[in-house]
């Protein structure tokens, strides 16, 4: 009888232990963006490229990049921003598809376009939020101007 106790016992743990909670991957993904630089100016009818390395210790699912206006360039000397314009760019978001543990990306034109002219010109920031499958995030921004 203390065989059968001890036996079940033994089986009833392992059963617990199988069926604990795991862990899962709660590690971030990392990006690495080598393009846009902090201050980089850019200008009507070019386009935003990313240069970027997307990392992640088991997979990764997307990066989603928006364009956010923080505040009109002051008008002055050698500044070349247009009168009666005061409509910030505000693409939607890009959702760039994503998968393996590591993806580079070269030249790719942000938001599939190129600067539009009738926009007004300042300092933008561009925000990249990174995910991998489990839904990790990770974060990084970059301060651009538009003339």
């Amino acid at each position: 009888m203390k065989k059968i106790k001890y036996i079940a016992g033994l089986c009833l743990l392992l059963v617990m232990l199988a069926c604990g909670k795991e862990d899962g991957d709660t590690t971030p993904p990392t990006i690495t963006v080598n393009a846009p630089v902090a201050d980089q100016y850019f200008y009507r009818g070019n386009p935003i490229k990313l240069d970027a390395i997307f990392q992640d210790d088991v997979a990764l699912k997307d990066c989603r990049v928006n364009l956010i206006f923080v505040e009109p360039l002051e008008p002055g000397i050698g500044n070349l921003s247009l009168k009666g314009i005061d409509t910030p760019w505000q693409p939607d978001e890009m959702k760039i598809p994503l998968g393996e543990t590591y993806h580079e990306i070269k030249d790719l034109v942000l938001f599939n376009d190129y600067i539009p002219y009738e926009i007004q010109s300042g300092y933008y920031t561009l925000k990249f939020d990174l995910y991998d499958l489990a839904t990790n995030p990770a974060r990084y921004t970059v301060d651009i101007i538009i003339e």
